[in-house]
């Protein structure tokens, strides 16, 4: 599978080295949140999920491994579960 990395860096430009939290916000952002390290300052990145779509590598570009049988289709019930695993509370999920 082909990834396209995301590339984030703080206000002075200095690159995220490891990230406090990744969360999902209310109007549809991707929000990142990680401690700068040469500005001893908090930073909070926020990344439409629209644009994420849009960043995807395109399908023709997917490099299949192996046996393309063995390459399932994620449903939504995985994808909350895969969240819920990251610590991600999802809608589904709120009581």
């Amino acid at each position: 599978m082909r990834v396209q990395l995301l590339s984030l860096a703080c206000d002075s430009g200095h690159p995220c080295s490891s990230f406090v939290q990744v969360g999902l916000s209310s109007d549809h952002q991707l929000l990142f949140h990680w401690w700068c390290e040469e500005c001893n300052e908090a930073v909070c990145a926020y990344k439409g999920l629209a644009d994420c779509w849009r960043d995807c590598p395109p399908k023709e570009q997917v490099e299949i491994a192996g046996n393309p049988t063995a390459i399932t289709i994620a449903s939504a019930e995985s994808d909350s579960a895969f969240l819920s695993a990251v610590g991600i509370c999802v809608p589904a999920d709120v009581e």
